[in-house]
């Protein structure tokens, strides 16, 4: 529903009379966002930039990821109707609380000394720069909401907190779920793998595109079940759980990325709830 006003003898663009709803409403450092629309619309930006529009179900929504080091404090959110009218708002982002905790290199990494520590880092650098480089499809590969990789899903360690490793910090940009080895691990909704390889810290590694920029990523794994290129379905089993790379216990690391952004993959399932 829209609203022509005239000022001055020239006709204004039709402005919005209703409110969008922004989930979660009080959004932090490292989580993405939903945007919810009571009526269609053509685009929307957040903080100067595009937030993809997705539809989830019958619903049209807008996702943005706002990254761990963006500073806190209120954002502009612009969108535009179907006929060419715009609107504008806010969003406020709070700051998250950084913890910090010590943490060993695995001596098949070369154990835990300064000089391995920087060489840790310098790998870990490397491939995330490759995952970074992976393209994403320009449509949405996905229909369905987000699901999670295992059955009976246990937290271990959380997304955003400081590991302090001889001198070293390296953040924890994703969640470790207890799993043992051999644990069927699922795609988390449907997409193209971008990524199938084995690196030094991440182990056996898969990335999945689901397309505008969303990737989700499957890290530590001891088995791979799929190819570089092929089309997954949601819940599809596509490796198992293990202990390779930088991991002294088994588990499963999962990442999920919006926009280059690293975001909260516990924060990001509960949008689709």
């Amino acid at each position: 529903m829209f609203r022509a006003s005239v000022a001055a003898g020239f006709l204004v663009a039709p402005a919005y009379v209703f409110a969008f709803a922004v989930s979660p409403p009080t959004p932090i450092q490292g989580e993405a966002i939903l945007l919810r629309f009571p009526e269609p619309v053509s685009q929307v930006r957040v903080a100067g930039g595009d937030a993809p529009m997705v539809h989830v179900g019958t619903s049209s929504v807008a996702l943005y990821a706002f990254g761990l080091t963006t500073r806190a404090g209120s954002y502009p959110v612009s969108w535009r109707d179907m006929h060419g009218g715009r609107a504008t708002s806010t969003i406020f982002l709070t700051s998250r609380t950084r913890s910090s905790a010590t943490m060993d290199i695995p001596k098949k990494l070369g154990g835990t000394t300064a000089k391995n520590a920087k060489r840790v880092v310098s790998l870990l650098e490397k491939e995330n720069t490759k995952i970074m480089s992976l393209r994403s499809h320009t449509k949405q590969l996905w229909s369905e909401a987000f699901i999670l990789p295992l059955l009976n899903p246990v937290v271990t360690d959380p997304y955003g907190y400081i590991r302090e490793t001889a001198g070293a910090e390296i953040t924890h940009k994703g969640t470790d779920y207890r799993a043992a080895v051999g644990t069927p691990v699922m795609a988390m909704n449907r997409g193209i793998v971008r990524m199938v390889r084995a690196s030094p810290v991440y182990g056996k590694t898969i990335v999945v595109d689901h397309g505008q920029g969303l990737f989700t990523l499957y890290m530590h794994l001891s088995r791979i079940s799929v190819s570089t290129g092929e089309l997954i379905e949601r819940g599809s089993v596509i490796g198992k759980s293990g202990a390779t790379g930088y991991a002294e216990h088994p588990h499963l690391h999962v990442s999920v990325r919006l926009s280059g952004e690293s975001v909260d993959p516990v924060a990001f399932l509960k949008l689709f709830e």
